[in-house]
This record gives structure tokens, C-alpha cells and sequence, in this order.
């Protein structure tokens, strides 16, 4: 296993919402900066928990190439991003 491959994860709320676009319950947003995606799915209710697999909650996924294809610049970017939206969550 490579040391790359330790740490790629997939956002399966993210998925399964995107598969059904339609779904009551969900509230999905997603917007980019360059080349990050920050993802927000909020499932409201215990019928999109069900369909989607996962508890009610919020979720955030922000997605990122391989840090070794990731600029200086984009780093602070990238920065940027993941102090604000941690901080979204306090």
C-alpha cells in the first residue's frame, strides 16, 4: 500500500446525494476554488438518512489533488480553505 493510498478517502454522503439530485431531506452545496472542491451535504430527516446510508448530520469533504501536484501558492489556498472551514464547524 502506498503512503498516498493511507490517506484517500471518498465521501459516500456525497455520492449517494449526488446520485439522487432530488432527494427531500438533503441540502447539498458545492463550490471551487481553483482545483478544490468543498462539498456540504446537511441530511435533515431519518428518510435521507436511510436513502443515503448515513446519520442525520452535516458533512464536509474538501477535495484536493495530491499534495505533491498542489503549487505554493495553491498550498496557501488550500490553507485558506481548510482553517475556514474548520473553524465553520466550532
Amino acid at each position: 500500500m502506498s503512503d498516498a493510498s493511507r490517506f484517500f478517502r471518498t465521501d459516500l454522503a456525497a455520492e449517494r446525494r449526488r446520485a439522487d439530485l432530488s432527494l427531500p431531506g438533503t441540502d447539498y452545496r458545492e463550490e471551487s476554488e481553483g482545483r478544490f472542491t468543498v462539498t456540504r451535504i446537511k441530511v435533515g430527516d431519518a428518510v435521507s438518512a436511510r436513502a443515503i446510508g448515513k446519520p442525520i448530520g452535516k458533512y464536509l469533504t474538501v477535495a484536493f489533488p495530491a499534495l505533491e501536484e498542489v503549487t505554493e501558492e495553491e498550498r496557501g489556498t488550500l490553507l485558506a480553505i481548510l482553517v475556514r472551514e474548520i473553524r465553520s464547524t466550532l
